[in-house]
């Protein structure tokens, strides 16, 4: 459950796109084409951005002690 929460914003970026890529009414393999998408672009863009924000938050607290 919490995975689907991490790729729910991604999954919402990229749904129509992979409705579009599906073939014809298969609404089956648009969806694992969204969530297969959205867990790259999870991995790829999202979780680094968070990470150097963390890490930007933990040096400043070091400087201000």
């Amino acid at each position: 459950m919490v995975g689907l929460g991490r790729i729910s914003y991604s999954f919402y970026l990229i749904h129509m796109t992979a409705i579009y890529l599906a073939p014809k009414n298969n609404g089956v393999i648009a969806f694992i084409i969204a969530v297969a998408y959205s867990a790259a672009m999870w991995v790829l863009v999202e979780s680094p951005i968070l990470n150097s924000g963390r890490k930007l938050r933990k040096s400043s607290d070091l400087l201000s002690a």
